[in-house]
């Protein structure tokens, strides 16, 4: 017998959506993103409810079960002053609300990400490394949690290192809209599971240069 399957888009490229609509200080900017559900299996879902936490709300065109629809993404300027979260459950969002959260001010206090150590590259490593560039310190405890108490340093503005990460190049990129001007190294390791970004970007009217 024949039966129908709805292929639900990806939630962990959708956070960097939210990163973005998390990081514009205008309260009528929306974002739609085509092909989510309501009552997602996908553990990176939880999204939605990280991101309402720093400002963006999420409306779904329907909640039909199983079936994605076209979510809009708003903005509504309350957040709160500091955000605690364990990522045990969804480890491909720390980066980008690592980025986002230093970006927009609020000081954090991160765990369950012992497994980032052991991905790509050594995200929770990378992480400090990178944001040093910009001027922020993190600490790191246990090889499972990472803080930043709101301690800065002077920023480098040197180009943000992927370390053959996908992740890394993505959750940064946001960090354009605080810090213009904002260069990425080997961007094209996007490739492995969000290979249209930059051109989806591009389309969103942002400016990509491509320097040799």
């Amino acid at each position: 017998t024949e039966r129908e399957f709805y292929i639900e888009n990806d939630w962990s490229a959708s956070s960097y959506w939210y990163e973005i609509l998390a990081l514009i200080d205008d309260r009528e900017s929306k974002l739609r993103l085509e092909g989510l559900m309501d009552g997602s299996k996908q553990g990176d879902s939880v999204a939605r409810y990280i991101s309402s936490i720093l400002g963006v709300k999420t409306a779904f065109a329907t909640r039909k079960e199983n079936t994605p629809t076209t979510v809009t993404l708003s903005r509504h300027m309350r957040t709160l002053p500091r955000l605690d979260y364990d990522f045990v459950n969804s480890p491909d969002l720390a980066q980008t609300y690592v980025a986002a959260c230093c970006a927009m001010n609020i000081p954090f206090h991160f765990t369950g990400l012992a497994s980032l150590k052991i991905k790509e590259t050594d995200r929770i490593e990378a992480l400090k490394t990178e944001l040093r560039k910009l001027g922020y310190v993190l600490r790191d405890e246990n090889d499972d949690t990472l803080i930043w108490d709101g301690t800065r340093c002077e920023p480098t503005f040197e180009p943000i290192d992927t370390y053959e990460d996908h992740r890394m190049a993505m959750a940064f990129a946001p960090a354009a809209i605080k810090y213009p001007g904002l260069r990425i190294n080997n961007p094209h390791v996007v490739t492995k599971s969000y290979p249209q970004y930059w051109d989806d970007l591009e389309k969103a009217g942002w400016k990509i240069e491509k320097v040799k």
